[in-house]
């Protein structure tokens, strides 16, 4: 889905590049998979849904099969915000995905690095002199 966001925020923001706020494209992609009818099943809900099918097969009363029901409704409503639970994953993406609309895959690579957690420890690692120093002597 970003792939396809991608494409059409950038036909929406023809000269935005420079000015991707995370807030309003969080928001613009919560509308976005809205409009798209966006859905998807997480292995909670798989799991939920075999073991509703064992109580099934095992002949559990209805109260068991109702308690079951209740758990995914319950899951689907935790699911409803579930973008701006994990924002802070999405955003990367979805800003990689965007800029390679603009700049190309070097573009898209450059700012995949800027997220890269292993980069950001060397880039660290390089900038403090001192234990950089102590790992060479090693």
């Amino acid at each position: 889905m970003f792939f396809k966001f991608a494409n059409h925020y950038v036909s929406e923001h023809k000269d935005s590049i420079g000015t991707i706020n995370a807030p309003s494209v969080i928001q613009e992609f919560k509308e976005f998979l809205n409009r798209s009818n966006y859905s998807y099943q997480d292995e909670v809900e798989n799991k939920l849904k075999e073991l509703y099918g064992i109580a099934e097969k095992c002949r559990y009363s209805k109260n068991v099969k109702n308690e079951i029901e209740l758990l995914k409704k319950y899951l689907i409503e935790e699911k409803q915000d579930i973008v701006s639970k994990y924002q802070e994953e999405i955003i990367p993406s979805i800003r990689s995905e965007i800029i390679s609309r603009y700049k190309g895959e070097k573009g898209k690579i450059e700012e995949q690095l800027k997220y890269d957690v292993q980069i950001q420890a060397a880039i660290g690692l390089i900038n403090n002199r001192k234990e950089y120093a102590r790992l060479l002597n090693l």
